[in-house]
């Protein structure tokens, strides 16, 4: 690993860590906690992909009426 992904790996734990951490302080157990953080990232997950399909069928649509045109 290079130095930058190893800086990026450690910021990305902390963020993770940062995260996880502001969800505890509403009083809930480790294990509740745990499953709002994995059906956050699932629904970010989704958003997306969503997002990235609708960014590729809008460059998709605007080469094709460039090759029209």
């Amino acid at each position: 690993m290079t130095t930058l992904e190893i800086v990026l790996l450690i910021a990305s734990l902390l963020l993770l860590a940062l995260y996880v951490t502001s969800k505890m302080g509403k009083d809930q157990s480790l294990s509740e906690v745990i499953k709002e953080v994995k059906q956050d990232l699932k629904n970010t997950a989704e958003n997306v992909s969503e997002l990235v399909s609708k960014a590729k069928e809008v460059v998709f649509d605007e080469s094709i009426q460039k090759t029209i045109k």
